[in-house]
């Protein structure tokens, strides 16, 4: 307990000292909430205090030397890093859109190549990171609807990180003649050991065994041909 005035203090977690300046050097670390009206404060003291200051130090000049400015502009040059980044990021996002837009139209284009009733299409699009995969399924369902083609329906599949993932998507000519994309992602996901489903024009579903993409995107095929004939 340490008396400052009228006021007493106490810092827990170290033996009691008599005076203020027993403690020496002190740096709060964290500051929290414990219950209603009473608030934790954690510290070092002491050389525990100047390790931490040191390892700080030794922090920020290693940062500095890495980005080859001086420790007092180094926020700035940060908040720069920071900014360009973002725009980096914005210009990724809208070229995976236009990239994933340019590939929807390539299943759309060869399913609308046959001249069945219903014109569909199944695709193994081999190893695919999430994002791309998710670009693909949403610009072909886009395309299937702002185009008002009904009588498409494209289903896709990929191994994403480690898993099967499908997706489909169909116009309301094609669910008319008996597709439901909810039945046949549920098929292909069921056929790789997993599951999912959705609505009869649009849906996604995953499965844990990749190596049975091939057999699920046979029968799928198989289930739109019936269909389409």
């Amino acid at each position: 307990v340490v008396s400052m005035g009228n006021v007493s203090k106490e810092l827990c977690g170290g033996t009691h000292v008599s005076a203020t300046g027993d403690i020496g050097l002190i740096r709060i670390t964290a500051e929290s909430s414990i219950s209603a009206g009473i608030r934790r404060i954690e510290a070092v003291a002491g050389l525990a205090a100047l390790e931490l200051f040191r390892k700080k130090d030794m922090a920020l000049a290693s940062c500095a030397s890495a980005l080859k400015v001086g420790e007092a502009i180094l926020p700035t040059r940060v908040a720069e890093l920071a900014a360009k980044l973002k725009e980096t990021e914005a210009a990724l996002a809208k070229l995976s859109a236009e990239n994933s837009a340019k590939g929807a139209q390539v299943f759309i284009d060869k399913a609308l190549a046959l001249s069945s009733s219903v014109k569909w299409a199944v695709e193994n699009l081999g190893s695919l990171d999430k994002a791309a995969f998710s670009g693909l399924a949403d610009g072909i369902s886009d395309i299937v609807k702002s185009k008002n083609l009904d009588s498409v329906a494209v289903f896709i599949a990929a191994e994403v990180e480690g898993k099967a993932m499908f997706a489909a998507a169909a116009g309301k000519a094609a669910v008319s003649s008996g597709v439901h994309c909810g039945e046949l992602v549920k098929m292909a996901a069921t056929t790789a050991e997993g599951g999912g489903g959705g609505s009869p024009t649009r849906a996604s579903a995953g499965g844990k065994n990749p190596a049975k993409i091939a057999e699920a995107l046979k029968l799928v095929g198989s289930a739109l041909a019936a269909k389409a004939s």
